[in-house]
């Protein structure tokens, strides 16, 4: 919104979203993305999506241990399950189930391989 209110460390006037990430040397990539906070309005029941650029196609992707679909047709479908590859900008982008915003969610891909192999 268009107010200084979170600086006052008060829970009840706004949301933080944190996303944390990692690679590992197995090309595993594990995002964990968690809300915390409130506000009059806040709809915690929500879909979360992220995209990541200069990568391979995952052979495997998860949402909270639930495995995503590959569809090659949701190009910018933001609202189907699954995730989708685009070769042009090498990007693969994942559109997670709708969850609880203030219980940790966790995006997993799996890669074969990286720009060295």
């Amino acid at each position: 919104g268009y107010s200084t209110a979170y600086l006052n460390d008060s829970t009840s006037s706004h949301v933080m979203t944190t996303f944390n990430w990692n690679i590992d040397s197995n090309h595993k990539f594990t995002a964990t993305v968690k809300s915390t906070g409130n506000y009059d309005g806040f709809v915690s029941n929500r879909r979360n999506s992220v995209r990541i650029y200069n990568v391979f196609t995952p052979s495997n992707v998860t949402c909270n241990g639930k495995a995503m679909t590959y569809d090659k047709l949701y190009y910018d479908d933001y609202n189907g399950e699954g995730y989708y590859y685009d070769g042009k900008d090498m990007s693969v982008t994942v559109n997670c189930p709708a969850n609880n915003a203030l219980q940790s969610l966790t995006i997993t891909m799996q890669f074969e391989q990286d720009w060295a192999t």
